[in-house]
């Protein structure tokens, strides 16, 4: 071996594991993937509509939580500058605002004390991850298919994850009871459980009241943890809407939950927050030392909106709920079109039906992945996003997102006119393995 190679190999750096894990890959993948065709309709990012963003927002809403320092709190300038361009506490300045909005908006009871302001709610999954998981036997439950943050989150902190099905019925309590008695029997410890139990993403669906009631008795029953992320609850009909998890924990000991503004608002403004009695000071030391503060800036955009609407978010949003709700009618009607009942095509082709949220699951009589999406960008002027990158490990998938949150109708009619070409061609063709060109380690380079 020359002194080349020793140099070579003096110089190559060892990264953490978690680097070559596919899931982060794919976050990168569902940020970019839109502005790589950008021709294409898409119906790949769990994006809010921007449609109604506009320049004069940011400072509107700034003014009115100054206004609200400076008259309601008695704050003077020099006091409200030094809150808006200097460090901030770790906690966060607009707990008692979120947690009134909160109480009016999700009838959940909490005080402000129990609040963590975060810089969006990925940083809260790291937050909470880091708290509770104190031992290598330690273990984290997820559904499959999930929402892949959680996913990186936990590789990024050693976590073991062990999985359990979530369906078009919610989940299957037995299961996730068998999974943890697994556990204990073979020395681990089931320490939290994350589940999107409103319009989950990525299929959409909401589980039943008597699924929370037992999940949240569950975890109690174990002494476990529910992660409860609810980034898309406010997006539904109010008759479709059932309690949060949190709320039916009548002693605010076995549910964190996680909240964001950013489908609500607008994702730039990377605000979040915790709510958890139990875990809100150990998730303040550990922000410190990894954000120190969520932006005073963004805080003071929320706390303008949420002064703005007595903290009734719903209200704020209405616009939003019936456009995204329109839209869901919209591409369900657009699918019935384009695969009419009792045609050959319906016979092989079905989707779901969610009541809000922007998420719905197309499934097809193939296998589909990153290479055919590919083809279907390339060729036909639509994406999607295939559900084989929702599953730890990625798994073959006959199953493909649509997210219909980032269309206008009339991107989202030609959108499934160019989606129902694209599934025609692919039918057509009766040689599928041609859709696996690429290995699987090639699809998520």
């Amino acid at each position: 071996m020359g002194a080349s190679t020793h140099q070579a190999n003096r110089d190559e750096l060892i990264l953490h594991s978690s680097l070559t894990d596919p899931c982060l890959n794919t976050m990168t993948f569902l940020n970019d993937i839109a502005s790589q065709y950008p021709e294409a309709i898409s119906f790949a990012p769990g994006r809010p509509i921007e449609k109604d963003f506009k320049f004069g927002d940011i400072s509107f809403y700034i003014n009115i939580y100054i206004d609200h320092l400076m008259k309601n709190e008695h704050r003077l300038e020099s006091g409200v500058i030094t809150q808006l361009f200097q460090y901030g506490p770790s906690e966060g300045y607009i707990r008692a605002l979120i947690a009134d909005m909160l109480n009016i908006t999700d009838g959940i009871t909490c005080s402000p004390e129990d609040i963590v302001v975060t810089s969006g709610a990925q940083e809260g999954m790291l937050l909470i991850l880091r708290a509770l998981f104190s031992d290598s036997d330690d273990v984290l439950l997820v559904p499959q298919p999930v929402y892949v943050g959680i996913i990186g989150a936990a590789r990024l902190l050693d976590i073991r994850i062990e999985t359990f099905d979530i369906h078009e019925h919610g989940v299957e309590i037995s299961e996730i009871k068998e999974k943890i008695q697994a556990t204990e029997a073979e020395g681990g410890k089931v320490k939290a459980l994350y589940i999107n139990a409103d319009f989950c993403n990525p299929i959409g669906i909401s589980l039943p009241l008597n699924q929370r009631k037992e999940l949240v008795k569950l975890a109690r029953n174990y002494n476990l943890t529910l992660l409860e992320d609810n980034p898309y609850g406010i997006f539904g009909s109010e008759r479709s809407i059932n309690p949060t998890l949190i709320s039916l924990d009548l002693h605010n000991n076995h549910v964190a939950y996680l909240g964001s503004f950013s489908k609500t608002l607008f994702p730039g403004v990377r605000v979040g927050f915790i709510v958890s009695r139990r875990l809100s000071l150990a998730l303040t030391k550990i922000k410190s030392m990894l954000t120190l503060n969520t932006s005073p800036i963004g805080q003071a955009i929320v706390g303008g909106v949420l002064l703005e609407c007595q903290g009734d978010l719903r209200h704020h949003c209405k616009t939003k709920i019936n456009f995204y709700l329109n839209n869901l009618d919209d591409l369900l009607n657009q699918l019935d079109a384009s695969f009419p009942e009792g045609s050959h095509l319906r016979s092989q082709i079905s989707w779901n039906r969610p009541k809000g949220g922007f998420f719905l699951v197309l499934r097809l009589p193939f296998p589909v992945n990153l290479s055919l999406l590919k083809i279907s960008a390339e060729q036909h002027g639509v994406l999607w996003t295939p559900m084989e990158i929702f599953y730890s490990p990625p798994r073959e998938s006959n199953e493909i997102r649509l997210s219909f949150s980032y269309l206008t109708p009339e991107e989202l009619k030609e959108g499934v006119i160019r989606l129902s070409d694209f599934i025609k061609e692919c039918m057509a063709i009766n040689t599928p393995k041609a859709f696996n060109k690429q290995s699987k380690g090639d699809e998520y380079k």
